[in-house]
């Protein structure tokens, strides 16, 4: 096993693993990774003196720019504090002027009157609250499909501060998924429509937040953000309700529950997702086959 180089160690020893172990492998690794992500979004709070807001709103942006650029939006999120952003809900073309000129895309000087006024918009609340932008150099633009640049995603994320007050509150209430959902099916602003790049115009299409990426901020956002509130304020019943939620969802469909799904496994709702993602990532990547249940039953005699 620590020597075989194909996608996992043990690929061609599936077929003899128990189906209820492995169902009970399953539920442990799921419960692993929600209290894995509680952990992260505490630690966060922390250091953030308890703001629940603050925190939500960072792990909502890294959200909106996974996989890809998850750490830049959460470094942009850091550096713009959500107070700032709330204070020009009102006012779209600021509220876009702050997170551009965050993430370091107005240091030109195109002949675009959208991207002059953001310019001029940015540098003076900039100057009032102190910001200071992230290099334009921190984001990655290949080998995404164009509805998925971070200068849609962050339009998008503008549209949602605009539309959406007190976002942690309303979300963590909020227990039918679908209307949560349809929170997140948010369009960017009318220029954006006709552009994925500032200053570069593209024929026109619609950049509405597809089913895929709203599933994704439900199963590694909202729904382990209830789960972390919940193991807070001692509420175990609450824990058990977030993981409902995921089993709920659709399956995830990406390269790690493909590659399972071929190998024999089951991926039959966001949960069983969220633990073959698990299994892969911090046990197969690390060779811990002695600490698998799924090795365990391969070597045992």
């Amino acid at each position: 096993l620590m020597n075989n180089r194909e996608w996992i160690p043990c690929a061609r020893l599936i077929p003899r693993v128990d189906p209820l172990g492995m169902e009970i492998w399953m539920q442990e690794l799921l419960n692993e990774r929600m209290e894995r992500k509680s952990g992260i979004i505490h630690e966060s709070l922390a250091s953030s003196r308890g703001n629940w807001e603050e925190v939500f709103y960072a792990k909502l942006m890294r959200g909106f720019g996974n996989p890809v650029n998850a750490e830049p939006f959460e470094r942009l999120a850091n550096s713009l504090p959500l107070n700032v952003l709330l204070r020009h809900r009102g006012e779209p073309i600021k509220v876009e002027a702050l997170l551009f000129g965050q993430a370091g895309w107005l240091t030109d000087d195109f002949p675009d009157p959208y991207y002059r006024e953001l310019k001029t918009e940015y540098v003076f609340l900039a100057i009032k609250y102190s910001l200071k932008p992230l290099p334009a150099h921190t984001w990655h633009f290949a080998r995404l499909r164009p509805v998925h640049f971070p200068t849609i995603r962050l339009s998008q994320f503008a549209t949602l501060i605009c539309r959406q007050e007190n976002l942690f509150s309303t979300l963590l209430e909020k227990s039918d998924m679908d209307r949560v959902m349809e929170i997140f099916r948010l369009s960017p602003s009318p220029y954006w429509l006709e552009h994925y790049r500032l200053g570069i115009p593209a024929p026109p299409r619609n950049k509405q937040a597809g089913e895929t990426f709203i599933l994704s901020l439900l199963n590694n956002v909202i729904i382990p953000f209830r789960y972390a509130y919940s193991a807070f304020t001692g509420r175990p019943e609450g824990k058990k309700e977030a993981v409902s939620l995921l089993r709920q969802q659709p399956p995830e469909n990406n390269r790690i529950t493909r590659n399972w799904v071929s190998l024999g496994l089951s991926n039959d709702n966001a949960a069983s997702s969220q633990a073959l993602i698990h299994l892969k990532k911090e046990y197969c990547s690390f060779k811990k086959c002695l600490c698998c249940q799924i090795g365990r039953m391969i070597l045992q005699p």
